[in-house]
């Protein structure tokens, strides 16, 4: 449940998933697999929002907590106009293979696992996902080749 101002970043999940909007609509920006040597995926810190004595929420590393890991993400968003100063080779090459998919009310969509998404709505909007486990084969090996083939499995560590 969410408004406009609800908006995912750009990640992947590791499970097949089937979206139903109940109310409004959800606008996800779908990138293949194959796109991951454009999105710079690195790994983060893991943080958790809190909020202020004045009201405001902030995130704060869990520095303290021994459960704390870092976590895979993209560091830009993929729908913003200003990326090619950044990162030019996503602007050249990564960005003509997103698909902008509007699923309105009563509409399903199936997204694969390792699909890379962002996620934006309209109004007030109500959804709701159901994700099962994905097949270990022949999307899930090319996927792995082109981590491996461009060393994206070896992150630099992260300084504290």
């Amino acid at each position: 449940i969410g408004d406009d101002r609800s908006v995912s970043s750009c990640h992947k999940d590791p499970y097949e998933n089937f979206y139903v909007v109940v109310r409004g609509e959800k606008i996800f920006t779908l990138l293949p697999p194959a796109s991951a040597p454009f999105l710079h995926e690195s790994h983060f810190p893991s943080a958790t929002y809190r909020r202020t004595t004045d009201g405001q929420l902030e995130a704060v590393l869990d520095e303290g907590d021994p459960d704390a890991t870092s976590l895979p993400w993209i560091p830009f968003d993929v729908c913003d106009v200003h990326v090619a100063e950044s990162f030019p080779d996503f602007a050249e090459f990564g960005a003509s293979l997103a698909l902008d998919v509007s699923v309105k009310e009563r509409e399903l969509l199936y997204l694969p696992a390792m699909w890379y998404h962002r996620v934006a709505q309209k109004g007030v909007t109500i959804a709701v996902n159901y994700w099962h486990d994905m097949q270990i084969g022949h999307a899930y090996l090319h996927h792995q080749f082109l981590r491996d083939a461009f060393g994206m499995d070896t992150f630099p560590e992260s300084e504290s």
